[in-house]
């Protein structure tokens, strides 16, 4: 949730803390999906009831009142002391039913530490709860949380006794529970209702009901009384008292009837009710019952009003009775006449309210139209039975002369009937029935009244329609291709003889022809003899043209005449537009006597094209943005001489598409349907001249070269003016002109055109999320009417109770269908690139501003999400749109969006702690805090190192790793102190606790120094006697020190570092050297310096070497390849492998630029990777231009015969392609004369 309740919740303790079962935990369970926690993982439960918006602190709640459920839990340990259950873990119970949740509901449970929480909880309408655990549980400790969720004490869910136990769903344990009183939903003070009897239908009593008190109230001194009306009568042997159950939903049963002593209704009598309860206060609900006499028997309904009283009430309750009665005398006709028997079915009811009316009085009269007479066969009375709903059935039939007499009446208005006269008293309910037939020949239609009537306030009577059946006439089929209409008249349908029949039909408005192919059915022998056809007018369409037919012998059975005429609406009488067919029959009846049917009549409507001679369609293409209109014209295939014009004037705001006028034939069939302009129909240009379109407002006039006598289409386009697309709407009006534009041959033929989207800059829509209620989606389309436009400016404003979401904006490239829907694509414009986006707050609420930098003529959506930040059943978000922009004319259009939403407050949260580990690093003697020592620390899992974390010490020795998982872990030093030595060891660390684990690590120094004291002239010359002193970065003695008889002093136990070494005194026959010797050393490793001393002057320039006993030479330094002078590409000379190498007689090599020679062991040095050669130990070495010759670390090198190597002319040796030389016993190599290769 985004969003906190600051409700102060009132809670009601439903249920006590649950406490765990602290043994047999398994393993922590793994992040499998299914895996479901089947321990009881809540701990405690509250309630809060809420009506219109306050707590209720009573212990009585009204359903459908507001409830506030919050639940806490807490996950289970595992052996680790962390959660038991890792990701994926899954807690699912169910709310009680009582509890209405309308919708699904989910969000997130919510720790600050983590984006995602520990996890999600959902809840549904069906209450069940899943809360699903994270990956973050995974190594936290007390894992816990709450879930909280709004819901309805349903009316619809609960039910049966106001006193409810609500069972909680708490897994593993099934006896908690709780117990609620419920306020009757339907429950009042005082409720009073009535029943008539036995039955509703003319009752004779009335039997009331009055509940009191089903509220459940406490009222001292009750009194109940109820003062009846006129035409009731109190049974005061009927009273009666009960006591009542009530269930939540107000319903009532009785639980007992209560002793007289338990009421009193002392004061009441015939015309009141007065009732007291012995108990006071009363405190239960009970029904009071009694019986009124129906006094009043004309009455339909019977109001009664009973009041409750007592200390600080005073409530009333009514009812009104409705009655049914019968009525004394009904008349209706309960068929349609019937042509074939010329009958009317009529019925009477006598007596419904079942009143006893004696024998003479038991009279009834009736009358109806002199065309009509009584069908006395068809006469019959029942008696009825009625049930209670005044239904009546018949219960035997009287007898003709024993129960009734019959006679017939005429009366002053020269109308037949009859008289109904019964023999006895009645008191039941009578029906009579009975038909009435035609007197004579129906040749006009007429109306049948019927009417009776008892005594002298009483009657009834009802009508009904009867048809002549003499003549008639009915339009047929229509030819709009051929433009012809078909026609039926039918004679003598009443089967009557007739003679001398004289048929007249004439077209009364003209526009009408004969086509003289009539036909008569069944045949009256052939035209000249059996009948004759006359025409009538001259046959041009002409009002009142027609014909006559007569018929030579007596008709006695139905004629169908059938015909055809053609039709032209423009030989209509002036004015009208529908075609009138009129017949009319004179005959002679079978007395002689001339009989006339006046006119009968049809008419054929057509179609509109056929009424205007033509139509006009348009259609709207929203992707060009271009109207196409279709003008239908001249469908009526008029004869029109060479000239004739259809002109067409282009609506305001539209222009004409170049190039896009066609013309095309018009063609359509039998029923008129004009088929779609086709290629194949295409008219010429030539026949036409060119459209010209001119004037203002322009016009296009397309006018025909020849004669024209076809239905054609003329089809062009327009568009908008500046692609402003800003109507919704387009009219459009043609009409057709005969020769050079005179007179119209059409009526204006128009069409308006809706534009979709026109006009429609700016539109919003808005839903609420699905997934969050708290969240609002906007969408808003702009310039769904792709008008072309610049400088767009849309400014947001939301009601003050929403919160933008700055990240969720975003503005989408649209696709727009040929209809003008508008759909998104995924491409989406770029901020501040495309467009600017400003969101503002101020105290009335937040504002956004966006504005597009280029031009536009698309449309596009822009889409966001704001937080709703109040709660309830009627949250109103609306959100205020005002679009500004440039086109042809400056733009400005508002739009308001407004939502009514529900908001259920739902929320979940959830915590847990870490472990942690201390590392202090020391010294070795634990006397010093190291600084700047690096660590890495990893988790494992398995054998794999994740989840890396560094850090390093601070200046009081000291690194916590904070908010560690459960688990093993491995800590590694990655960076020593300074001066110390790196700790090589991973040390394995267990987080098993939220309490911190302690880990003390020491470093130590091993770093050494180890002075070599050699003779300058002849580095295998150990010189002992050489002192030194030693000194660290902080210019302090570190130590002072003698070389021995090896040429060496070591120095140990030094902290890594910078030092200087000072030779203080110099060995015997040897210069002191007065320079420093910086070094640096490895806290964690020996380095190795070889100091030289120089002879002091008076000494012999070339020492001679003892050959015995050699010292071992430190190997390190090695000579470089450069001083030897090589001829061939390969710088390492080859040894020849003979043990005695040929040695040039001359004793004495030519010397490098240095005056003094080293005198080496060896006199070759070997440049081979092989550091360690055999040391010869001849006394004349062979001179090298390093220094420091590499020396075998034997002591005792073997020893060649001949003393004085013969030292070769030849300034270049002979070297061997390969890079590692084969060092022969023999210590006396072949040497090179000089350093330097000719």
């Amino acid at each position: 949730m985004k969003r906190k309740n600051a409700g102060i919740w009132l809670t009601l303790l439903l249920l006590f803390t649950q406490f765990f079962n602290s043994f047999g935990f398994s393993a922590r369970a793994s992040a499998d999906p299914s895996n479901e926690i089947s321990e009881n993982i809540i701990t405690s439960v509250t309630l809060a009831v809420y009506e219109n918006g306050q707590v209720v602190t009573d212990n009585v709640y009204k359903l459908d009142s507001t409830t506030k459920l919050n639940l806490t839990y807490e996950l289970p340990a595992g052996p680790d002391g962390a959660s038991k259950y890792g990701e994926g873990s899954t807690y699912t119970f169910t709310l009680p039913n009582v509890f209405l949740i309308d919708r699904g509901y989910s969000g997130t449970l919510v720790y600050d530490e983590f984006p995602d929480g520990i996890g999600t909880y959902n809840v549904g309408p069906d209450n069940k709860v899943v809360l699903t655990f994270n990956k973050n549980i995974e190594g936290l400790f007390n894992v816990k949380g709450t879930f909280n969720i709004e819901s309805i004490l349903s009316s619809t869910r609960i039910s049966g006794s106001t006193q409810q136990v609500i069972d909680f769903p708490i897994a593993g344990n099934d006896k908690n529970y709780f117990v609620i009183n419920i306020k009757p939903n339907n429950g009042a003070s005082i409720k009073k209702s009535g029943t008539p009897k036995p039955q509703k239908y003319n009752p004779e009593k009335i039997d009331w009901t009055i509940d009191v008190n089903t509220s459940l109230d406490e009222i001292h001194n009750a009194l109940v009384t109820d003062i009846l009306e006129q035409g009731l009568e109190l049974d005061l042997n009927s009273i009666s008292v009960y006591k009542l159950d009530v269930d939540v939903k107000g319903n009532a049963t009785e639980n007992g009837a209560l002793n007289a002593g338990e009421f009193d209704t002392t004061g009441s009598d015939a015309s009141k009710l007065n009732l007291k309860f012995a108990s006071d206060p009363i405190k239960e609900a009970y029904r009071i019952k009694f019986s009124t006499k129906i006094t009043d028997s004309a009455g339909l309904s019977y109001r009664n009003t009973a009041k409750l009283t007592g200390d600080g009430v005073s409530k009333d309750s009514s009812d009104v009775v409705p009655v049914d009665r019968g009525k004394t005398l009904e008349k209706s006709a309960t068929g349609n006449y019937d042509p074939d028997t010329e009958t009317i079915p009529w019925e009477i009811r006598f007596n419904y309210n079942e009143k006893t009316i004696l024998k003479d009085d038991a009279v009834l009269n009736d009358y109806f139209n002199k065309s009509q007479v009584l069908d006395k066969d068809s006469f019959h009375v029942y008696k009825v039975k009625l049930d209670q709903n005044g239904k009546g059935t018949d219960d035997g039939e009287l007898v003709s002369g024993t129960d009734y007499t019959l006679s017939d009446l005429t009366d002053k208005n020269n109308k037949n009937g009859f008289k109904l006269e019964f023999s006895n008293d009645i008191n039941s309910a009578y029906r009579i029935v009975y038909k009435t037939k035609v007197a004579d020949r129906v040749i006009n239609d007429e109306t049948i009244r019927n009417d009776v009537t008892y005594g002298d306030n009483n009657s009834a009577g009802d009508q009904k329609g009867i048809g002549q059946r003499v003549l008639s006439k009915k339009r047929g089929d229509v030819d709009y291709d051929a433009k012809t209409v078909k026609w039926t008249i039918k004679i003598n349908e009443d089967k009557r003889t007739m003679n001398e029949v004289v048929l007249t039909d004439v077209f009364d408005r003209g526009g009408l022809k004969y086509l003289g192919d009539l036909q008569i059915s069944p045949s009256q022998g052939v035209e000249g003899t059996g009948y004759s056809i006359t025409p009538v007018g001259n046959s041009d369409y002409k009002e009142k043209d027609g014909f006559i037919v007569k018929f030579n012998n007596p008709i006695t059975e139905p004629i169908t005449i059938t015909y055809t005429t053609s039709f032209d609406s423009y030989k209509l009488r002036a004015g009208e537009t529908e075609f009138y067919n009129v017949a009319n029959l004179v005959w002679k009846d079978t007395d002689g006597k001339e009989q006339k049917k006046g006119d009968v009549w049809d008419k054929f409507s057509p179609r509109n094209e056929v009424k205007n001679n033509g139509f006009k369609n348009g259609d709207y293409d929203a992707t060009t943005k271009k109207i196409t209109w279709t003008v239908g014209a001249n469908y009526n295939k008029r004869n029109l001489a060479a000239g004739a014009v259809l002109e067409d004037p282009i609506p305001s705001g539209q222009k004409f598409v170049d190039n896009s006028l066609k013309v095309y034939k018009l063609s359509y069939g039998a029923n008129g349907d004009p088929s779609n302009p086709k290629n194949e129909d295409l008219i010429n240009a030539s026949e036409y001249a060119q459209p010209v379109v001119s004037g203002d407002p322009a016009i296009i006039r397309v006018k025909f070269n020849n004669a024209v006598d076809y239905a054609f289409y003329v089809v062009f386009d327009t568009e908008f003016v500046n692609e402003d697309i800003n109507q919704s709407s387009v009219t459009n009006t043609a009409i057709l002109k005969d020769k050079d534009g005179g007179t119209a041959v059409s009526k204006p033929l128009e069409k308006t055109l809706d534009v979709p989207k026109g006009g429609e800059y700016i539109s919003k829509t808005g839903t609420q999320d699905k997934n969050d209620q708290t969240q609002m989606n906007w969408s808003i389309t702009i310039n769904a009417n792709q008008s072309d436009i610049n400088k767009v400016k849309i400014v947001d404003t939301p009601t003050p109770n929403q919160i933008l979401l700055p990240d969720s904006f975003k503005l989408f490239k649209t696709t727009v269908s040929k209809n003008g829907t508008v759909t998104k694509t995924a491409d989406t414009l770029t901020r501040d690139v495309d467009y600017t986006l400003v969101i503002s707050s101020d105290q009335t609420g937040e504002t956004f501003t966006l504005e597009l930098k280029n031009p536009i003529k698309e449309a596009y959506i822009l889409e966001y999400n704001s937080i709703v930040t109040a709660v309830g059943n009627n949250v109103i978000v609306n959100n205020q749109v005002d679009f500004s922009a440039e086109g042809k004319n400056k733009i400005n259009k508002p739009f308001t969006s407004s939502n009514d939403i529900k908001i259920i407050d739902t929320s979940g949260s959830g915590s847990g702690v870490r472990g942690s580990l201390v590392v202090t690093k020391t010294n070795a003697d634990d006397t010093e805090k190291l600084k700047d020592a690096e660590f890495a620390l990893f988790r494992l899992a398995g054998t794999q190192q994740t989840e890396k974390k560094e850090g390093k010490t601070d200046s009081n020795g000291i690194l916590e790793f904070k908010d560690l998982r459960a688990g093993k872990y491995v800590l590694k030093e990655t960076k020593a102190p300074a001066g110390y030595a790196l700790d090589p060891t991973e040390h394995p660390v267990t987080i098993n606790s939220s309490t911190a684990i302690a880990l003390t690590l020491k470093n130590d120094f091993n770093g050494s120094l180890r002075i070599i004291k050699v003779a300058d002239e002849d580095t295998s010359i150990k010189l002992e006697g050489a002192e030194f002193e030693l000194y660290d970065s902080n210019d302090q003695l570190v130590g002072t020190d003698t070389t021995n008889s090896d040429g060496e002093i070591v120095f140990t136990k030094l902290k890594g570092g910078e030092y200087t070494l000072k030779e203080i005194k110099a060995p015997t026959g040897y210069v002191l050297d007065t320079s420093r010797i910086n070094v640096t050393i490895d806290p964690s490793q020996e380095l190795k310096k070889q100091v030289s001393n120089k002879l002091i002057p008076t000494a012999t320039p070339t020492p001679t070497a003892t050959p015995s006993p050699t010292p071992v030479v430190t190997p390190t330094p090695t000579v470089e390849p450069t001083p030897t002078p090589t001829v061939e590409p390969t710088p390492t000379p080859t040894v020849a492998p003979t043990p005695t190498p040929t040695v040039a007689p001359t004793p004495t090599p030519t010397v490098a630029p240095t005056p003094t020679p080293t005198v080496a062991p060896t006199p070759t040095p070997t440049v081979a990777p092989t550091p360690t050669p055999t040391v010869a130990p001849t006394p004349t070495p062979t001179v090298a231009p390093t220094p420091t010759p590499t020396v075998a670390p034997t002591p005792t090198p073997t020893v060649a015969p001949t003393p004085t190597p013969t030292v070769a002319p030849t300034p270049t040796p002979t070297v061997a392609p390969t890079p590692t030389p084969t060092v022969a016993p023999t210590p006396t190599p072949t040497v090179a004369p000089t350093p330097t290769p000719t």
